[in-house]
């Protein structure tokens, strides 16, 4: 297997805020790798489902991935110029001088029909027989299954891999009608990509970053999306990512910590919990933007050709957030707001929010005392959160947050002093990068 490390140019070192202009970490020969890693993570290396449960329904190998042939013009799209040609031309393709847009359908949906039962592609065939369309069913993509509705989807040459994410009814073979994905939430989450593209432009932040979803289709007549979401990251590279949740395994949890040089597993989950309070610090002092879920199937852990954890955290599922209204309205992007699917607010949970939620099995190596599902928030979060997020905005010591044992985080407490009206000129301005180095430079 062929490695090339990238070395980080040196300014980033100096202000960790800056962009860095190339991965941090060793980058693989092929995307196919990373993200046949990641799909075995994701449903062998998984505690929120019994592993006899997930035998019977996963394989370690890829399946093949039917779709429906629509032609472009029978579909609405929200494609950004950040979304990268190979995976577009994987997607678009041209037949009998028309272009169409393979559009995938989940495999559970598939199991579903077979069943007798009612999946919702089912939808899709019937729009495609009442506009005279193929309704045909092709194979062309490989595709792996994770622990929620994505897909984790390649070419057959792998020369394009990426994530998908359509609607079903069903996942992992129960009926679950809330999985519908539709174009007005693909549509509003394409454009909340857009504006974090907007504030992170030219940034790389130390501790966070984010899987990018450049590009959303759908079907407008009865609200169908789809959502592409990509391997890359924003602020650059690809590395391998390792979702959260498998910090919990009873048995990969333990090999991820020794890989990254820790003896007690223990020790490494607190250490994760830390990072993900300075990333979620970094996020919320750049982007306005506060997770509403931030459990540990919405993060994942950047990790090198031998698992060693880089210590960053990675997020993905942006949508699921509280827009802070202060920072939109100083920033002039009130409209994003707008969309309607986020909480808009001036107070908001900021939090580890319950860590093990959706975990069903606690590993025997487990030292707290955590009853499941528990809003605990973890000193650890709380302690780096507030620390990392006051050496961004430069506030001095003596401002205090409210207490985190409610779950919550009021900002107002901040803002009287000259120190956040310094940073939400910055946010007016959009130089938040400026702003930042000369805090950390000067520390």
């Amino acid at each position: 297997m062929l490695w090339r490390a990238l070395k980080m140019p040196i300014f980033v070192l100096l202000c960790p805020i800056l962009l860095a202009l190339g991965p941090s970490i060793a980058v693989a020969a092929n995307d196919c790798e990373r993200l046949n890693i990641l799909a075995q993570y994701e449903n062998f290396a998984n505690p929120n489902y019994p592993a006899d449960r997930m035998a019977t329904l996963k394989s370690p190998d890829p399946i093949e991935l039917f779709h429906f042939e629509i032609p472009l013009r029978a579909i609405e799209q929200a494609v950004s110029d950040r979304m990268p040609p190979e995976v577009l031309n994987a997607l678009i393709f041209e037949k009998e001088g028309q272009k169409y847009l393979r559009w995938p359908i989940h495999p559970s949906e598939i199991r579903a029909a077979r069943n007798h039962d009612q999946p919702s592609y089912f939808d899709i065939e019937r729009f495609l027989i009442s506009k005279g369309l193929d309704a045909k069913k092709y194979s062309y993509f490989k595709a792996f299954t994770t622990s929620s509705r994505s897909l984790l989807v390649y070419d057959p040459k792998c020369e394009a891999a990426f994530s998908v994410k359509v609607g079903t009814n069903y996942l992992h073979d129960q009926l679950v009608l809330m999985k519908r994905h539709s174009w007005k939430t693909a549509n509003g989450e394409a454009k909340f990509y857009e504006y974090l593209d907007r504030r992170m432009k030219h940034m790389r932040p130390q501790f966070y970053d984010y899987q990018d979803e450049p590009a959303a289709f759908g079907i407008k007549d009865f609200d169908a999306g789809m959502s592409i979401r990509l391997l890359s990251l924003h602020g650059g590279g690809k590395p391998f990512l390792v979702p959260g949740f498998s910090v919990l395994d009873e048995y990969q949890g333990p090999k991820l910590a020794k890989a990254s040089g820790y003896s007690d597993p223990m020790k490494f989950f607190l250490d994760v919990i830390s990072q993900v309070g300075k990333a979620s610090a970094e996020k919320l002092a750049l982007t306005g933007v506060a997770s509403d879920s931030l459990h540990m199937q919405n993060f994942s852990l950047e990790v090198d050709e031998n698992l060693k954890w880089t210590k960053r955290i990675i997020t993905r599922d942006e949508g699921d957030a509280y827009l802070w209204r202060q920072y939109f309205q100083e920033a002039g992007e009130e409209e994003v707001s707008r969309v309607g699917l986020w909480n808009y607010a001036w107070n908001f949970e900021i939090s580890m929010y319950a860590p093990f939620r959706f975990v069903k099995a606690t590993p025997t190596w487990f030292t707290d005392q955590v009853i499941h599902n528990s809003p605990k928030v973890y000193p650890e979060f709380a302690t780096n959160f507030y620390a990392t997020f006051k050496k961004l905005l430069n506030l001095p010591n003596d401002v205090r947050s409210r207490d985190f044992s409610d779950n919550r985080w009021t900002p107002a407490d901040v803002w009287k002093t000259q120190e956040a009206q310094e940073y939400f000129k910055a946010v007016r301005e959009n130089s938040l990068k400026q702003f930042m180095c000369n805090r950390v430079l000067s520390n």
